[in-house]
């Protein structure tokens, strides 16, 4: 099903994997009930959220917020956040976590290419999001918001789990995942190939341990690309289920596990960011 124009580098579009059926998966609600099952982001990213943040404007977009992770943990250390998503189920869930209702934050429902902000930001945001926007609209636009000392931040998180084998875990995902034209990408990549996005630095924070719970871990993955449980349906979600929690019992007969939590902190300007200077 995939086509050359989507996948050519030479094209501002996000190739077929990406398209839009498949980013209004975070939009059900089972993926949303899952989400705080997710790795939680070492403490570490937002002081050099912080850091990277132009001191003149200390005010920050997050366009694809999701239950505002990072919105919610930076606010207090910045003048103003906006946090914008598509999913009104997200925002709900993210106003009543911790932070959810600081003075300084506004949550916007909305699609980020063209819901109505108020810039200029001295940063911008986007975690296990940017992939999902058309890219050729939403870049150009953070480049006129931004500040000439602001910078666009891509986070990546990374976790491992230190014991089991995740090899058997990975065949299992990509046989019951639902979107099936799904290909290894790299998002950095992609955006500078198609002159969108200019790389100005990027960091590694140092590992953190988290323990969780098997269960949580197998429920984690129903918060992901792929695995919304309404999508999948009862039989294959649970089928699914049933064979991680096998697989892991097996590692982890105590219930727990152990994961490496990192994120990778990827700054620079977007495309027509000389607008800006």
């Amino acid at each position: 099903m995939n086509t050359p124009d989507l996948l050519s580098p030479s094209s501002t579009l996000r190739p077929w994997h990406l398209a839009r059926q498949y980013a209004e998966q975070f939009q059900d609600q089972s993926v949303v009930d899952a989400y705080h099952l997710r790795p939680y982001y070492p403490e570490e990213t937002f002081s050099l959220l912080a850091d990277l943040c132009d001191p003149v404007c200390p005010r920050v977009l997050d366009a694809g917020c999701g239950t505002g992770e990072i919105a919610r943990r930076i606010a207090p250390l910045v003048e103003h956040v906006d946090a914008v998503d598509l999913s009104p189920a997200m925002l709900t869930k993210g106003k009543g976590l911790p932070g959810g209702d600081a003075a300084n934050l506004r949550w916007i429902e909305g699609e980020i290419e063209t819901v109505a902000l108020a810039p200029p930001y001295g940063l911008i945001t986007a975690a296990s999001s940017l992939h999902w926007m058309e890219w050729a609209v939403a870049l150009p636009r953070f480049a006129q918001m931004l500040t000439p000392n602001g910078v666009l931040v891509i986070l990546f998180d990374h976790a491992s789990t230190l014991e089991a084998d995740t090899g058997e875990i990975g065949q299992l995902v990509r046989d019951y995942s639902t979107n099936r034209d799904y290909q290894p990408f790299d998002l950095v990549e992609e955006l500078q190939e198609r002159h969108l996005f200019t790389v100005r630095g990027k960091r590694w924070t140092q590992p953190v341990l988290q323990k969780q719970s098997i269960a949580d871990f197998v429920g984690s993955i129903h918060a992901r690309n792929g695995f919304s449980r309404e999508r999948m349906g009862a039989e294959a979600a649970g089928d699914f289920d049933t064979q991680v929690l096998q697989i892991l019992r097996a590692t982890y007969p105590e219930g727990d596990l152990t994961m490496s939590v990192q994120m990778k902190v990827v700054w620079g300007k977007p495309s027509g960011s000389e607008l800006a200077q």
